[in-house]
């Protein structure tokens, strides 16, 4: 990649980073990495129309063993408005009535309101057996005033009761909970789980925050970050949330984290408050005792105030005090920007009006909390669970790990590729005029044992020059073998900035994909997340393997799985790419990138 091109792309991250992050400021996003195999459009080797059609899908499918089916509905919670037992005693008298009230002539909106510089939402973005048991009935309790409590902090007119608080995600790295726990300056942690609406959507450090953080003594709650667009999607969530934290015990709320701007500027106050009822009840149904987090305008303005009377509250406002929401709340996200013993990075902060370790005992209510011992120390890893309404395949503590070579008009010098840390190499194509030095070193990559596979920036202007190009690099390709597919790369995190409208490139990444896929090529889509979620055609995704460029700090929002993934990492300050899918068996497997049929 060229030094203006590094210099342009690291631009434009960062100004998606900070559009995004005034809409999810502190955490991950839709991450659904569900690979829909079943809709592929078939293309015949040309070399025999009287050979059985190569479908890329159908291969995957049958490498792994799926036999697709239809996702059924998680719950049997209604569209509109969700039937359940109501938790009549969860408000109790140590609810938070906080003092600041909109005045008389503030009324309340229908639609959503823009967030105010004084308010900042958190972000944060297995197994499927559910816990079934009846709503929690929270017993009545007389809290006190945590010792640990900060003189100055905030109290709910009902009681002088407030705790200290943080929540954390994967942004704040990895937390030496014995270090906060014995600060007696963090009383309780809500920690993230995951987010959107498939169980691998798990934040990667939640597994390791829950262990060390119950080991050192912390009492723990979490949230699951919404992408929901629908009712269905809720449901979908919901179970997504109880196959991640099956398995754990908490002493604090589950909390569903709605904030996803698209859906609260979009649809109406009565499928929004329907969303909030549906994944709610399907938590309180399997035992849990849930809330809702929000800004205080959103949840103000954007959910019917019944459906927020049945479940306990955490608003999100930013400065002195809560003055957009006027309704009851038990925890209150005063800021972003804090700073806690044993927490390396700026972390958001809390304050909580009630006592619910005695409110709950614990959650579910028929969980058992761990004994505390010494920390955990495993480091967090990717995993390659997919998600159970989809398909099924085996599982692994780490994905194969890649690189991409930049520069391949000269000589990458392939004895110091670190074949300990990496397991397979992407050569970048920038130019048709380089295809023999990109042949040279795929030659030199394969003495060294490594495997290969292709990424060719997406710089063609029109369908017929992607066309014509993917046919220059297939009369390359068919010289030398692929063990990885080759992608059709638009590595600009906005299409706009190509000068060429989303429909057309769309075109152009059809065009030149279908070429080599005719020639019995496994071909796919990269880019960043927008341009997958917003821009490009989806019936892409139906016909080609998808590779997902994540953006530092940025929700995914991608609503479909992907093969290969790329986020970014904080230990190395870089991207890591992985490989979800086992590409080198698939390929050799089905006769595909130049390997015999």
């Amino acid at each position: 990649m060229s030094l203006f091109r590094r210099i342009t792309s690291a631009v434009l991250s960062v100004s998606l980073g900070l559009f995004s992050i005034s809409s999810v400021p502190c955490g991950a996003v839709e991450k659904d990495y569900t690979y829909d195999n079943t809709f592929s459009e078939k293309s015949k080797d040309p070399a025999s129309e009287t050979e059985k059609p190569f479908n890329v899908f159908d291969i995957y499918n049958a490498y792994y063993g799926i036999v697709p089916t239809t996702t059924a509905a998680v719950s049997t919670a209604a569209t509109t408005t969700v039937t359940t037992t109501a938790v009549s005693t969860k408000k109790t008298t140590t609810t938070s009535n906080i003092t600041t009230k909109k005045t008389a002539a503030t009324t309340v909106s229908t639609t959503s309101t823009e967030l105010t510089t004084s308010e900042k939402p958190v972000t944060t973005a297995i197994p499927t057996t559910s816990i079934t048991s009846a709503p929690i009935t929270a017993p009545a309790t007389t809290p006190t005033v945590s010792s640990s409590a900060a003189s100055t902090a905030p109290v709910s007119t009902t009681t002088a009761f407030c705790l200290n608080g943080i929540d954390v995600a994967r942004y704040q790295l990895d937390v030496d909970w014995q270090t906060a726990k014995a600060s007696g300056e963090v009383d309780y942690a809500i920690i993230q789980a995951g987010y959107g609406k498939f169980s691998d959507q798990v934040d990667p450090y939640f597994h390791k925050n829950m262990q060390n953080a119950q080991a050192a003594g912390m009492d723990v709650g979490i949230y699951w970050f919404s992408y929901a667009k629908s009712v269905e999607d809720a449901k979908l969530e919901a179970q997504a949330c109880l196959d991640v934290i099956k398995g754990y015990s908490f002493t604090y709320p589950i909390y569903y984290d709605f904030e996803y701007e698209w859906a609260l500027k979009t649809l109406s106050v009565a499928d929004l408050s329907a969303m909030v009822d549906a994944f709610c009840t399907i938590m309180e149904e399997n035992g849990y005792y849930v809330g809702v987090y929000g800004s205080g305008s959103y949840l103000e303005n954007s959910i019917y105030k019944h459906v927020l009377s049945k479940y306990d509250v955490w608003v999100a406002e930013y400065g002195a005090s809560v003055s957009w929401y006027t309704g009851e709340y038990g925890m209150w996200q005063y800021t972003g920007s804090g700073t806690a013993p044993g927490v390396s990075v700026e972390v958001d902060k809390d304050y909580c009006y009630k006592d619910y370790p005695s409110i709950i005992g614990v959650n579910p209510k028929d969980g058992r909390l761990p004994v505390t011992t010494t920390p955990v120390v495993t480091q967090p890893v990717v995993t390659d669970t997919v998600p159970t309404t989809q398909q099924t395949t085996t599982t692994a503590t780490t994905l194969p790990r890649g690189y991409i070579v930049e520069d391949t008009s000269g000589t990458y010098d392939w004895e110091k590729f670190d074949k300990d840390f990496y397991q397979y190499a992407m050569l970048e194509v920038g130019s048709v005029e380089e295809l023999d030095a990109v042949k040279a070193n795929i030659d030199a990559a394969h003495a060294e044992g490594i495997d290969c596979g292709i990424v060719y920036l997406a710089e063609d202007a029109y369908a017929d020059t992607a066309s014509q190009n993917a046919e220059k690099l297939y009369n390359m390709l068919s010289t030398v073998k692929l063990e990885y597919p080759v992608y059709y790369w638009f590595d600009k995190p906005d299409l706009s900035d190509y000068g060429v409208g989303a429909a057309q490139l769309s075109e152009n990444a059809d065009a030149f994909c279908s070429y080599l896929e005719e020639r019995r090529y496994f071909v796919g889509i990269a880019a960043y997340d927008m341009p997958l979620a917003e821009q490009l055609d989806e019936g892409l995704f139906k016909k080609y393997s998808v590779w997902l460029f994540n953006e530092q700090e940025t929700p995914v929002i991608y609503p479909k799985r992907c093969g290969m993934i790329s986020e970014w990492d904080y230990a190395v300050g870089g991207y890591a790419h992985y490989s979800r899918d086992n590409f080198p068996s698939i390929i050799a497997k089905n006769g595909l990138n130049g390997y015999p049929k």
